[in-house]
């Protein structure tokens, strides 16, 4: 039997669906510090947390690229909600890294989800037979109150030090591993991304089996990967940036709600009216259309790519990179441009404009999206990689 794949417009009108429950959580996923127990069931009734999975497994078998616009729809409402869905969507589908029968076999159940960290300097895997003795503290794992499983990634150790790959750096692997036999550090207080329960997480020492661990370099090619080849890493960029851009996006909606109604000291027109705000608030919609197009344009260069049969090489990994830092570098202008214009109105304790500008200045901390990727980018530039 044929299973009928769903279409991206159909994961962005489901993702539409659950907007009225995302908006009436919002404040609540704050409060708890992690999503909300509504909002997470919306996400996972609308099949979203499996929107990036092969359709055998229950999911849309979305790109990460096609993902990244679902992603957009939630953040333009809440970020934090948006965060939550994009990290454990896709953290989720890194189980599909494992053997296919493997993967199976955790996801049979169709509610089970999962979160993860890389911490090649907190998690260690220590080789025994039939697996690894894993321990250690997984920093920053959004999702960690609505997953079952998580994917921890670290270094394994060996006489003398770290076991090493071909080129001498340290040799990265994930396991996955039961979430009911770890401990959620409640230390995630931030002022922006609030609602993504992104707490630490301590891991006993226990034993996975090997089957249960995954090399993070690998770029074997998997049953039903759209991308064969990206590394893992890269897959994950698209989904972070779409959060910021989401809550770019809000902002300049918050703002144009705003400029309606505010009437600035002095004057008897209200905000819209001034030349300022219309030169800004223009230039922070245009940076918004640039983020986006950044994502747009990073996966149609793969699509190209793979079906032209060219072979994913620096120069591609280097464009997808490049776009979707790029992406995110758009969304922080964007909203500073708006939080700056709308003056000492972000000043209010409900102020949407200011939680946009927070949850979008968090996001860009993640690592998949940090500026410092523009050294290497630079080196591919020179010709240096």
């Amino acid at each position: 039997m044929t299973l009928a794949v769903p279409s991206v417009a159909e994961y962005i009108a489901r993702a539409e669906s659950v907007l009225p429950v995302v908006r009436d959580t919002a404040e609540e996923s704050r409060r708890l510090r992690h999503l909300a127990p509504k909002a997470r069931d919306a996400f996972q009734d609308a099949g979203l947390f499996r929107i990036q999975l092969p359709v055998e497994l229950g999911g849309g078998a979305l790109t990460v690229f096609e993902a990244a616009r679902a992603f957009e729809v939630i953040s333009r409402v809440d970020a934090s909600s948006a965060w939550s869905l994009a990290l454990v969507a896709s953290t989720t589908m890194f189980t599909t890294m494992l053997d296919p029968a493997v993967t199976a076999e955790l996801l049979a159940d169709p509610e089970v989800r999962a979160c993860g960290s890389i911490q090649p300097t907190g998690i260690h895997f220590t080789p025994v037979a039939g697996g690894f003795e894993v321990e250690g503290l997984a920093k920053f794992v959004s999702g960690c109150h609505v997953a079952h499983w998580i994917v921890a990634g670290g270094v394994v150790l060996e006489a003398g030090g770290y076991r090493r790959q071909a080129n001498g750096l340290p040799l990265v692997l994930c396991a996955v591993l039961p979430m009911e036999r770890c401990r959620i550090v409640d230390n995630w207080a931030p002022s922006g991304l609030a609602g993504t329960g992104s707490h630490d997480v301590a891991i006993p020492r226990m034993f996975v089996e090997e089957r249960l661990t995954f090399d993070i370099d690998d770029t074997t090619p998997r049953p039903g990967d759209p991308f064969p080849g990206v590394p893992l890493v890269s897959k994950l960029g698209p989904g972070v940036a779409s959060v910021a851009l989401g809550g770019a996006a809000h902002a300049v909606d918050a703002f144009v709600e705003l400029a309606n109604t505010k009437q600035p000291f002095g004057t008897t027109k209200p905000l819209r009216e001034r030349p300022l705000a219309q030169v800004e608030i223009g230039r922070a919609w245009a940076l918004v259309d640039a983020a986006r197009a950044s994502l747009q344009f990073a996966g149609a260069n793969l699509r190209e790519a793979f079906a032209s049969g060219r072979p994913v090489g620096t120069a591609e990994l280097t464009r997808l990179r490049a776009a979707y830092v790029r992406s995110a570098a758009c969304s922080v202008e964007a909203v500073d441009v708006v939080h700056r214009l709308a003056g000492s109105s972000t000043l209010a304790g409900d102020s949407a404009i200011d939680q946009c500008w927070r949850d979008v200045h968090a996001a860009s901390q993640h690592i998949a999206i940090a500026e410092q990727h523009y050294e290497r980018i630079g080196q591919h530039v020179l010709g240096m990689i």
